[in-house]
């Protein structure tokens, strides 16, 4: 029975991974979520689960007060505070978050992912230090059973067209593995910087996601 919760989980997890995958581009041409939420068959997963029970943290700007997250999805676990992490003045996070858990339940325009998730908004600038904070309090979190499974949504990174140097024990990716081995799934999209490398050549850079 475990296994099988896991594996759905696991399942659930690779769908919102994949949604990100080429997310920008296939919104720029459909400017319509809901064609997203269809392109991808998430809708049809609702058969089988809407998230009910999982924790979303999405590490980002913050999530503005929308319609789309009624008080219900907002965790009071939210970081570094509920006011500070349930605001956004960039919009990155709002996206994120809609993405990811978003619902109409009390008139929002849109379903995410994952439409009866508990989002955990967590505020950052993105300085190292402070993301290993996060990942110190995320887990935290699931190691004294205050939450139970959680997805930790990481949406940011450097744009390069050459791939940078990777220090493989620097203290964040520490923090990654870490959050790993406790069973939680993290999430780390990839896509939107292939044209940076190749242009729109679909067939060159294999180590660039096309999406």
């Amino acid at each position: 029975m475990a296994g099988l919760l896991w594996l759905g989980i696991y399942g659930w997890a690779l769908m919102a991974g994949l949604l990100w995958l080429g997310l920008l581009h296939y919104l720029m041409k459909t400017n319509s979520l809901h064609s997203v939420i269809t392109h991808i068959k998430a809708d049809k997963s609702w058969l089988i689960t809407r998230g009910k029970g999982v924790h979303i943290a999405v590490i980002d700007t913050g999530i503005s007060d929308m319609s789309e997250f009624p008080i219900w999805k907002r965790s009071k676990y939210s970081w570094p505070s509920y006011d500070k992490a349930w605001s956004d003045n960039v919009g990155h996070g709002s996206m994120v978050g809609c993405i990811a858990a978003a619902t109409m339940d009390i008139g929002g325009r849109y379903n995410g992912v994952a439409p009866d998730a508990t989002l955990i908004s967590c505020q950052t600038n993105f300085d190292e230090e402070q993301l290993c904070l996060i990942y110190e309090y995320l887990i935290g979190l699931v190691e004294s059973k205050k939450i139970g499974r959680l997805v930790i949504n990481n949406s940011y990174g450097v744009s390069k067209k050459e791939v940078a140097n990777q220090d493989f024990n620097a203290p964040f990716l520490k923090m990654v593995r870490s959050a790993v081995n406790k069973g939680i799934v993290v999430i780390f999209p990839a896509g939107n910087n292939h044209v940076l490398r190749c242009g729109n050549k679909t067939n060159d850079c294999k180590n660039s996601i096309w999406g």
